[in-house]
């Protein structure tokens, strides 16, 4: 009975030890299989510790990591391969001084521009402002002369591209000229030597000898001219005598009973006053002296041959006669120019000769 007991309590074991493993085989876990994004299946990495492909077996334990060196066993009687020496040092390089480099050289300045908007000539080609061809296009080059409005770089514009003179007598003004730019305007006075018909009469170049007056007002050309009173032979006596000039030439006449030089006026005390008249007139034309003598009655009339002012030379007489006397000579004009001074003509002129210059010689 007891030797049956222990049989139906092994069998029971037996039963038991069978049901535990069933149980646990109907509780085992598959294996599972790791996809990758594109659900292709994950492959183990042997060289990276852990389960990649999700089959439970790490590493070495895969089948698929199985032939890898690192999970291959050392094979017996194989001596270690020694370590590989190390590489020596390189020898050490001695420091070498860098040369300087190189000094940059200073880049060069930009040309010069023309400045268009400021007076001057920047560029240095010669050509200043709207006459350089960069500014030409410009709007402040491109202005109307003569429209009457002041523009670009004009100085002024007076509705005429006409080039005007300063008003009459003034003596320095500016006007506005052909380009309207300022200049000094051209002056007319009197003694500038043009004719201003419109205030002029006459112009002889200066205001201070000529043959036009001072105020160009009228000309001033006119022979020197006087006359001695002749008396009868009987009231003169040898050695009185008279000094007649014609303002270059002076010439001293003198009253011989018994003339033998020249100048000489003969008399006697039985001629008249008109034939005393005649010798004087006589004397006088023959002498050189540019003077011309004429008689009326008794009367020597005297005219100097050029117009000049330099012929009002006074007559002076050492006569004692009564009724003996000189007039003149006077009225003389122009021809009074030193050498040098301004001139229009001959007439201008004491020598009576104006260059083609203008000048009195």
């Amino acid at each position: 009975m007891r030797r049956h007991l222990v049989t139906v309590m092994r069998v029971r074991a037996s039963l038991g030890v069978l049901s535990i493993a069933g149980a646990l085989a109907a509780c085992s876990i598959e294996s599972v299989t790791f996809r990758g994004p594109t659900g292709a299946p994950i492959i183990e990495d042997c060289a990276t510790i852990g389960d990649e492909d999700g089959n439970r077996l790490a590493d070495c334990e895969d089948p698929v990591c199985a032939s890898a060196p690192s999970c291959l066993p050392d094979m017996p009687g194989s001596p270690a391969m020694p370590d590989a020496p190390a590489a020596p040092d390189a020898p050490a390089t001695p420091d070498a001084a860098m040369p300087d480099a190189p000094a940059t050289p200073e880049p060069p300045d930009p040309p010069a521009v023309e400045d268009c908007s400021v007076a001057g000539d920047e560029d240095g080609n010669g050509l200043a402002d709207c006459a350089d061809a960069i500014c030409a296009a410009l709007p402040a080059c491109t202005v109307v002369c003569g429209n009457g409005v002041r523009e670009g770089n004009e100085d002024c514009d007076d509705n005429n591209t006409i080039t005007e003179a300063c008003a009459y007598g003034v003596t320095a003004c500016t006007v506005c000229d052909a380009t309207c730019r300022h200049r000094p305007g051209a002056v007319h006075v009197c003694g500038d030597g043009f004719v201003d018909t419109a205030f002029e009469v006459c112009d002889d170049g200066n205001v201070t000898c000529g043959s036009c007056d001072p105020s160009c007002q009228g000309t001033t050309i006119a022979r020197a001219s006087g006359e001695i009173q002749a008396v009868s032979g009987v009231s003169l006596n040898t050695g009185d005598r008279f000094v007649l000039g014609d303002g270059q030439l002076a010439i001293t006449y003198t009253f011989s009973f018994s003339p033998s030089g020249p100048n000489e006026i003969p008399f006697n005390p039985f001629q008249s006053s008109s034939s005393s008249a005649d010798d004087i007139a006589d004397a006088i034309n023959a002498s050189g002296l540019a003077v011309i003598a004429t008689r009326q009655g008794s009367v020597v009339m005297l005219q100097n041959q050029r117009s000049t002012s330099l012929g009002n030379v006074p007559i002076i007489e050492q006569v004692n006669a009564p009724g003996f006397e000189v007039v003149g000579m006077s009225g003389g004009q122009g021809a009074n120019c030193p050498a040098g001074a301004t001139c229009t003509s001959n007439a201008d002129c004491a020598s009576f000769f104006c260059n083609g210059g203008h000048r009195c010689q």
